[in-house]
């Protein structure tokens, strides 16, 4: 939106503009607790955010060009190797990881955030860091496929998300929503589900647009950030 406002060009004959009437105002009233309850939110966000840095890198060897001619799945392929990234930085542990929706796609229909790691993710990542005997001796294509496997799986779920298929959002509303003093369903003390509800690391793509990252309120997580160019 910000984009075609800021790129909008006006016919310069005015007798062939559309007449149209002025918009009407819509005025947005909030209840007083939803009001406070914002404000809360706004002060948790500018304290956690106050204190972040981004330590940028440019990778000048890996890009869209470099994946597409080897024939792997650009986003997936890219999200596979942050994967890979996380696996190495927490010493070897495949940690959850969640995508989040930032507004473009929510606008193109996305509305729930995405779960990157999966068993897929945790095969490619064991084989290309050779861990466990059955690894060390899997040669450059056996990982190749690995590696587009977990890639192919990645873009799946994420489709599966714009599709209206993810769960976190679904989840999180049905535990909220759910009736006070009558017990919750078992599958929300469910210990893989637990897992999966941690934020400890947050990746997202940018697309190098103005939109910024979307922070979690955990001071303590760790976000990774990244905009894909043909050749970095």
């Amino acid at each position: 939106m910000r984009d075609a406002i800021a790129g909008y060009n006006p016919d310069p004959n005015p007798k062939r503009q559309p007449q149209s009437t002025s918009p009407q105002e819509i005025p947005l009233i909030l209840a007083s607790s939803l009001h406070k309850h914002i404000i809360t939110l706004r002060e948790r966000w500018l304290e956690a955010s106050a204190s972040r840095d981004f330590i940028s890198y440019n990778l000048p060897t890996l890009g869209a060009h470099l994946l597409g001619e080897n024939k792997v799945p650009i986003k997936g392929g890219y999200d596979l190797l942050c994967q890979l990234a996380l696996y190495l930085y927490y010493n070897h542990r495949v940690v959850p990881n969640w995508q989040p929706v930032m507004l473009a796609h929510f606008h193109a229909g996305r509305h729930d955030m995405v779960q990157l790691a999966s068993a897929p993710v945790r095969a490619f990542c064991e084989a290309a860091a050779a861990i466990g005997e059955e690894n060390n001796n899997l040669s450059a294509q056996q990982k190749r496929a690995l590696m587009l496997e977990a890639a192919r799986d990645i873009s799946m779920r994420v489709t599966e998300a714009k599709d209206g298929k993810g769960f976190y959002r679904l989840f999180t509303v049905m535990e909220q929503q759910w009736p006070a003093g009558v017990p919750k369903a078992g599958v929300f003390d469910d210990t893989l589900l637990k897992r999966g509800m941690d934020f400890t690391a947050v990746t997202n793509i940018n697309h190098a647009s103005v939109e910024s990252v979307t922070t979690p309120l955990d001071p303590s997580a760790l976000r990774l950030r990244y905009t894909i160019r043909d050749d970095q």
